[in-house]
């Protein structure tokens, strides 16, 4: 179920956002929550997508960005670092 969770939320955030600069139809925007992201499920799959954009931006600024950051300055991660440096090449 996180495999599809992790799936769904690609689709329905990060695509609609990307492309369409819209998130999708399952994404809700909500404080109601103090987590990031909550999963709607039922047996058919994930129904909703509820984020809070507060702790959403929060987890990427303090936890996810500076690990991205780290990782990205270790010259051991070669591939990272080209696939970097290719993207914003191509601006």
């Amino acid at each position: 179920m996180k495999k599809k969770a992790a799936e769904e939320f690609y689709y329905e955030v990060r695509c609609g956002l990307l492309h369409s600069f819209s998130p999708k139809n399952k994404v809700i925007l909500s404080n109601r929550h103090q987590v990031a992201v909550v999963f709607g499920c039922n047996e058919a799959g994930v129904v909703q997508i509820e984020i809070n954009p507060e702790a959403l931006l929060s987890k990427v600024k303090d936890e996810l960005f500076p690990k991205f950051m780290a990782e990205l300055r270790d010259p051991a991660n070669a591939e990272l670092r080209a696939n970097f440096e290719k993207f914003f090449d191509r601006a």
